[in-house]
């Protein structure tokens, strides 16, 4: 299976492209032994939710070493 996106679609392309690249940053953390497959179905079943915390969280510790 082959997905094209329409970089014309500006907005839409960037949002698909971030989810796509999530989901291939999670593959490839399971493949090299970086989490267990439990920890990646769980990130799977609760996609977008727990990505959002994360990037949340970075965001909190990022302005936290910036004071």
């Amino acid at each position: 299976m082959c997905l094209r996106l329409d970089k014309s679609k500006r907005m839409t392309y960037v949002s698909m492209f971030d989810m796509f690249y999530a989901w291939q940053q999670e593959a490839e953390k399971l493949k090299n032994g970086e989490i267990t497959e439990d920890e990646y179905n769980t990130w799977r079943y609760n996609y977008p939710k727990i990505e959002s915390e994360r990037f949340e969280k970075q965001r909190k510790n990022k302005n936290k070493n910036e004071e």
